[in-house]
């Protein structure tokens, strides 16, 4: 049983949608991605579409072994 202050990882969706907010265009590029500067385990990740919009998302690190 998932610890109860941790999210079940076999029941998480994607929480990124590359669909564009602006233009609705179903594909943005991941245009950056990099270590978080402030959290170890963290990535800060940039989408852009080609209409100019940008998304910028931080995600967690897998953990390794």
């Amino acid at each position: 049983m998932p610890h109860p202050h941790q999210p079940d990882p076999t029941a998480r969706k994607s929480p990124i949608s590359r669909t564009c907010p602006a233009c609705g265009r179903d594909q943005m590029r991941l245009t950056l991605a990099r270590p978080s500067i402030h959290f170890a385990n963290l990535d800060e990740c940039v989408y852009r579409c080609d209409c100019g919009e940008e998304a910028e998302y931080v995600m967690m690190r897998p953990e390794s072994e």
